[in-house]
């Protein structure tokens, strides 16, 4: 079965809870609540689709949220395709604690570069 491919927010709702493939720039993001510049990188990532729409790379309280620094080398600001499972809100914290309510993509297969 073919994935969806996502490049636009637009297209978020409509695939939510699917098996996707999400295109755009990987992008590390400041995830703090009292956001004050300069920013500070924590590890968190998203893909940063062509209409400015943003998708998390795993909820922001998973382990795998944090991105090795490997991969954030050789994937910054540069195009890649990600496949997991697309939601249109990051999923709560099974502890409860505060989450980021942004689209997320959880369960990652596969993040790789589009040349």
């Amino acid at each position: 079965m073919a994935l969806s491919l996502i490049r636009s927010g637009k297209n978020i709702p409509k695939h939510a809870g699917e098996r996707v493939a999400v295109q755009g720039i990987y992008a590390s993001i400041d995830l703090r609540r009292l956001y004050k510049p300069p920013p500070q990188y924590a590890g968190h990532v998203a893909i940063r689709l062509d209409d400015g729409e943003t998708v998390l790379l795993e909820p922001s309280w998973h382990p795998d949220a944090r991105r090795s620094n490997a991969e954030r080398e050789a994937h910054e600001g540069r195009l890649v395709v990600a496949i997991g499972i697309l939601h249109d809100e990051a999923p709560d914290a099974p502890d409860g604690t505060a989450s980021v309510r942004m689209p997320c993509l959880s369960e990652i297969d596969s993040i790789e570069l589009i040349p």
